[in-house]
């Protein structure tokens, strides 16, 4: 090999197919080994979606048509074959996300001997969200049949992904064209801001419901000696209100009391767009116990909340006796959970129900349908005020962290179609981020938790969207 020339080219886009039939330009077609990985198979993030030719839009985000190694290491490494031998003259790694991690490329030729052909002793951040990385050199004696592009993923801090690898018999430019990108989605404007001792304790506190006027926050604090059971009650449901609107302080919490409260486990799962109505988490008996297996409803009067009441909804089970989550919609006739039942895609599920025309009881859930649920679980929903934007957190479409919030629009009335989900970014999501829908989006805030070890207990920050 002579001297290598390097070339950055931040303009991505497909575009070869001219440049492919006057010469040779291939993408991977086949993955041979790969030193780790997040998903497997055709799943969001797997190792496969490195084959063909460049598609993770919109640029300088995550995507779901990307490779994402599951490690950070020194040593991360995908190695692919292609479909057809060429007496190579470049190798393009199109890096869509956070790049600067590549420190070596090695060509494989058809005897399956390797060739170095880029090395890069200090990788690092790049002022770029994307690149398409181009080495050019002068041709060798043999043909390149496959490419081995090593990573060190700790020197970049984030996700780290490859959205295609090519090789071509030219020194033209392979992705001449830029990717159109897509509409932008959800941004924030602010950074995550921790809501402060007052609402934030040495306890676990979790699961934050934002009320419609953004006043009242209500989450739940487990096994608070200020529980109604003491410290040996599992989970109260508290609320602070916000004291200063312009600084974005809140007052002491307080525990709401009875009759939501018991010694038993409770929780608050939505509030309605009137503020007056509450959904919460399993059914409570007239003799104060608590059944699991259903949710109740509970209104606010002048002298504060009514006894829960059990809601009604046909063929209702949960098959998941630790994990349920509900969300009452801003019309108060829909009414979004996340169970796990027979008919759903596998773990939790988000299925819907409709009140019915007695305006008590309400329809058998219906599962979303695969666009959202996957074999993981997908939770925490939670539907904005337009009836058609959905946002719930999942384990199963790939991300930052083991789990991430995405969003998703509904495009007809059948409740099962919807747009491919899309990841609200690392802004939202992050490897150390376990998040919590974004409960009221109408008021602009997003409420959410994280844990910052893995022994320090849950707390609640928020961010403006």
């Amino acid at each position: 090999m002579n001297v290598t020339k390097l070339l950055l080219s931040l303009g991505l886009v497909v575009g070869v197919n001219t440049l492919a039939r006057a010469q040779h330009a291939v993408w991977a077609a086949k993955i041979v080994a790969v030193s780790s990985q997040k998903t497997e198979g055709k799943e969001p993030f797997s190792p496969e979606k490195v084959l063909g030719e460049p598609n993770a839009t919109p640029l300088g985000q995550a995507s779901n048509e990307a490779w994402i190694p599951k490690k950070e290491s020194n040593n991360e490494f995908i190695e692919v074959r292609f479909g057809k031998s060429l007496v190579a003259k470049q190798v393009t790694v199109v890096e869509n996300f956070n790049p600067g991690s590549v420190s070596k490329i090695e060509l494989v030729d058809t005897r399956g001997a390797k060739h170095q052909v880029y090395t890069n002793d200090s990788p690092g951040p790049v002022p770029e969200q994307f690149r398409s990385l181009q080495v050019t050199f002068s041709p060798g004696t043999y043909r390149t049949i496959g490419v081995v592009v090593t990573m060190n993923t700790k020197a970049v801090n984030g996700v780290n992904q490859i959205d295609a690898i090519g090789i071509a018999d030219v020194a033209e430019t392979m992705v001449k064209k830029e990717f159109k990108n897509e509409q932008p989605g959800v941004t924030f404007d602010s950074a995550m801001v921790n809501l402060g001792p007052n609402v934030n304790s040495k306890y676990v506190d979790t699961h934050p419901v934002i009320s419609p006027d953004g006043r009242t926050l209500f989450f739940a604090r487990q096994e608070s000696p200020q529980n109604v059971g003491g410290a040996k009650d599992v989970q109260d449901v508290w609320y602070s209100n916000l004291s200063n609107p312009q600084k974005k302080t809140w007052n002491q919490a307080k525990n709401i009391g009875s009759p939501i409260n018991t010694t038993g486990p409770n929780g608050l799962a939505s509030v309605s767009s009137d503020g007056n109505t509450a959904v919460l988490i399993n059914v409570y008996n007239p003799d104060g116990s608590l059944d699991p297996k259903g949710l109740s409803l509970a209104r606010r009067t002048k002298t504060g909340w009514s006894q829960p009441v059990k809601i009604e909804i046909e063929d209702f089970y949960n098959n998941d006796e630790e994990n349920v989550d509900y969300y009452l919609a801003t019309s108060g006739k829909v009414l979004l959970m996340a169970v796990d039942r027979r008919d759903g895609q596998g773990e939790q599920d988000i299925f819907v129900s409709f009140m019915k025309a007695d305006g008590k009881t309400w329809s058998k859930p219906k599962n979303l349908g695969a666009n959202i649920n996957t074999k993981k679980p997908e939770f925490a929903p939670f539907l904005a005020a337009d009836g058609k934007t959905l946002y719930f957190a999942s384990e199963g479409h790939g991300g930052y962290g083991k789990s991430d919030v995405f969003y998703s629009k509904r495009l007809d009335d059948s409740w099962t179609n919807w747009t491919k989900p899309r990841n609200l970014g690392a802004s939202v999501n992050s490897p150390t981020l376990t998040p919590i829908t974004p409960y009221r989006r109408r008021v602009k805030m997003l409420i959410w938790y994280r844990r910052a070890t893995a022994l320090a207990a849950p707390r609640t920050f928020s961010a403006l969207a």
